[in-house]
């Protein structure tokens, strides 16, 4: 199953609610900005993206550019202000089991999609050999 964190005022969330849907995967909803993510669940994030955690800023946003962007934070400062204010996270962000991609520009999503198929196609047909 997906997991797609998003945010409904967000173009390009939606854009990737809709490239789920007519892929016809089963997925989940989370709104980050109303249920809050957790310390585990962004550095899960982080690590199945394969990026470091400034790579998960939004760096447009006002509070980022005005107080932040200038600094020289640690990891493990620009994450707690990630759980301090959730609007600095980048949006869309999709994951499968251990993958994860952020949904800009959305045609990443459906490598995502396509990938996951050709993985489960192939272990398919290899347990269809042996058996």
């Amino acid at each position: 199953m997906y997991v797609i964190y998003h945010d409904p005022g967000c173009v390009y969330s939606l854009i990737c609610l809709a490239i789920l849907r007519s892929k016809k995967v089963n997925y989940k909803k989370v709104q980050y900005l109303k249920e809050p993510l957790t310390l585990e669940t962004i550095q899960s994030l982080i690590e199945k993206l394969n990026i470091s955690a400034v790579d998960l800023i939004r760096e447009d946003h006002p509070e980022w550019k005005k107080f932040y962007k200038h600094l020289t934070l640690t990891e493990e400062e620009i994450i707690h202000l990630m759980l301090e204010n959730h609007g600095l996270i980048t949006r869309p962000i999709i994951v499968n089991d251990n993958q994860a991609v952020i949904g800009r520009p959305p045609k990443k999503v459906i490598r995502l999609i396509k990938k996951n198929k050709k993985s489960v196609s192939n272990y398919i047909n290899k347990n269809a050999i042996l058996s």
